[in-house]
């Protein structure tokens, strides 16, 4: 595959890449590899941290960074599935913390695919019955539930939060404030 990029979204995570026609059946078996037996090397690990750390870094002397380190987790009844963790939290992750996380999704987890391009479809089919097709019977989707409900703050009381940054940095404010749902065209 070239150029393999990793997308996520609210409830997956997405590879995606290119490969010219003749080099299909390689790229298939090495996304069925991925997913029968990935490799989780340290320096994959460091490259990730690196590349958060990139984003983080000017996000927190920016007016964005108290926003979405600290507004908008305590918006959302301070659940840990909104904002980012500050540096610290996300430093002490561990590779086999995410292993243990990842590797069951990747062993049972759906699979969708996607193929858009140039290709000799009955060949193709082959191949992906040869490949993804032959991968043990895989979780249906949706079926490992979580709460997709986000509890809006329920506290009353005023939060105030001290953000230390630099001088020159400019303010921000945003205003929040529930609204019935359904709600109305006016409304919103």
């Amino acid at each position: 595959l070239d150029g393999i990029t990793t997308s996520t979204f609210d409830d997956a995570c997405a590879l995606s890449g290119s490969v010219v026609r003749g080099d299909l059946p390689v790229a298939l078996r090495q996304l069925t590899a991925l997913l029968v037996d990935p490799a989780f090397r340290e320096e994959g690990w460091e490259q990730t941290r690196s590349a958060i750390k990139g984003y983080t870094g000017p996000l927190w002397n920016s007016p964005d960074g108290p926003v979405v380190q600290f507004v908008y987790p305590l918006l959302a009844g301070r659940d840990p599935r909104i904002g980012i963790p500050a540096d610290k939290k996300i430093d002490a992750r561990t590779p086999e913390e995410f292993r243990a996380w990842i590797a069951p999704q990747l062993a049972s987890g759906p699979v969708e695919f996607s193929l858009v391009g140039d290709f000799d479809v009955e060949a193709t089919i082959g191949e992906l019955t040869r490949t993804l097709g032959a991968l043990s019977a895989r979780e249906p989707r949706g079926a490992k539930a979580f709460s997709t409900t986000l509890n809006f703050l329920r506290d009353r009381r005023a939060t105030r939060y001290y953000f230390s940054g630099t001088a020159e940095r400019p303010s921000r404010w945003e205003f929040f404030w529930r609204i019935r749902d359904p709600h109305t065209a006016r409304e919103r």
